[in-house]
């Protein structure tokens, strides 16, 4: 249920340094940090926004900035 996607996304949150609604306010680093793990957790651009308070388009520029990081890591291997 959403109920339960939202209490792990704060758990999640929380277990990387800053509670769900701490993170807008969090530095940069660690919001950063937050949303990756949000991700690759399985939460979507929106699910995200939504708990977080933070832009569709700071997110998502966050997410696909850690994809290329990441592409050119393994193409770099």
């Amino acid at each position: 249920t959403e109920w339960e996607r939202h209490a792990f996304a704060n758990k999640l949150a929380k277990s990387l340094g800053v509670p769900l609604h701490g993170v807008k306010a969090a530095p940069s680093a660690q919001r950063n940090i937050v949303i990756l793990g949000l991700h690759d957790a399985g939460f979507t651009v929106r699910q995200i926004e939504r708990y977080t308070g933070i832009g569709k388009s700071t997110v998502s520029r966050i997410v696909r900035a850690y994809a290329r990081v990441k592409v050119q890591a393994e193409l770099s291997e």
